[in-house]
């Protein structure tokens, strides 16, 4: 009865989970929904379709929730399309300018910046769970987006938002 409070600190403690294998039942997709909730980012290895052990992938990857990968370097380029995933470091004003001109081709507003963190690239999030995760206004924010689709950053699927790099 331990293993999913231990699960959730893993997952809240990790970038990313990865999971191998997973019957429809089991502790890795419990693993895997604690890491959702927390906005981790969930890796598969696909398996065959018609083994036991791969039915709890397969779901994960038709709901949109996982990546499907073949190695430790897929994982890698994937985590490097969202370099704010690993700002660990405090850096003084002036050095987060700097990286920011180089990041960036588009100059973004504090506000864009802080709703492009909190997007993901495969699972759309809705308005509320970005209003929750943000400092934003209503209002505000409904603008800010407005200007992210614009930009091109950022698409709407089924009323959803999704970030596009």
């Amino acid at each position: 009865f331990h293993f999913p409070q231990r699960n959730r600190i893993i997952s809240g403690l990790s970038i990313a989970t990865l999971i191998i294998e997973a019957p429809e039942k089991s502790g890795a997709l419990i693993t895997a929904e604690l890491a959702l909730e927390q906005g981790r980012e969930i890796f598969v290895v696909p398996g065959d379709v018609d083994r036991q052990n791969s039915q709890g992938i397969l779901k994960l990857l038709q709901d949109g929730g996982a990546y499907p990968v073949a190695s430790g370097q897929d994982i890698i380029k994937i985590l490097n399309k969202q370099p704010h995933l690993f700002n660990f470091s405090k850096k003084t004003n002036k050095q987060s300018q700097k990286n920011k001109k180089r990041d960036s081709p588009y100059k973004l507003s504090p506000e864009e910046s802080e709703i492009l963190s909190v997007l993901k690239i495969r699972r759309s999030v809705s308005i509320d769970e970005i209003i929750s995760k943000t400092s934003i206004s209503t209002e505000k924010l409904l603008t800010v987006l407005s200007f992210l689709e614009i930009k091109n950053l950022i698409i709407t699927k089924d009323g959803k938002y999704l970030r596009k790099c």
